[in-house]
């Protein structure tokens, strides 16, 4: 009986040792197949112009908004990712916002950057109408989209300068449509708060902290914010 009990628990031990292995391996195997997916954090906020009390709301798909209300995006790559933003407003003009000429779509891991740097907002002017913005996030670059859009520049002038927008905004659309989710994005408050430059030098910044949202895909996203500017 003695004997037999050694041989039980020699057994049981190596039993254990080897599940043990077993599941740090595939921790390891969900470790390491979650950082190459596309990750990071952002917030859309816009500062409403309500006089002497401004207001800081997050910005969603069919948001109203008026002439004098101030637009910023913030971002924080938890992979190194590349990223763009464009805007389409009443007129018809296509703009990318991020990168800026003197910028690297791509952003390293940990990196934050609120769009536009520094003090400076995006800020809706007299003219009203439909405002799009477009988010593109991607674990690769997207270099057909960046010359689509170069090749627009060129045209930007011209005639023909709406059908290069067409160009661009099906590559965008292509780029959503191969990589649709149902589960992309999840609220989520940034450890030790993030505080953006304000609207003023004085200003002692924006609390993202409760405004952003963290997204996890596989390869890429995109998402498109329509505001109705009134």
């Amino acid at each position: 009986m003695i004997s037999f009990l050694t041989i039980s628990i020699r057994l049981l031990t190596i039993i254990m040792v080897f599940n043990s292995l077993i599941a740090t391996n595939y921790a390891h195997a969900q470790s390491k197949s979650l950082s190459g997916n596309l990750q990071f954090n952002y917030a859309f906020v816009a500062l409403k112009n309500n006089g002497d009390s401004p207001q800081l709301v997050s910005v969603k798909s069919n948001h109203i908004l008026k002439s004098g209300d101030k637009l910023k995006f913030y971002l924080e790559a938890l992979s190194e990712s590349y990223f763009y933003l464009f805007h389409i407003g009443p007129s018809g003009v296509l703009t990318k916002i991020f990168p800026e000429s003197h910028q690297n779509p791509k952003l390293p891991i940990n990196r934050k950057v609120v769009i536009p740097t520094g003090n400076r907002w995006l800020e809706l002017d007299s003219q009203t109408g439909e405002e799009k913005f477009y988010l593109i996030a991607s674990r690769i670059r997207q270099e057909r989209l960046e010359n689509l859009y170069q090749h627009y520049m060129t045209l930007k002038k011209s005639e023909s300068a709406h059908v290069s927008i067409k160009a661009i905004l099906d590559e965008i659309n292509n780029i959503r449509r191969n990589n649709l989710s149902t589960s992309a994005e999840r609220p989520v408050r940034i450890g030790g708060s993030f505080r953006g430059p304000g609207s003023k030098p004085s200003d002692p910044g924006i609390d993202f902290s409760d405004l952003a949202y963290k997204v996890s895909r596989k390869t890429a996203y995109c998402r498109v914010f329509t505001i109705d500017h009134n």
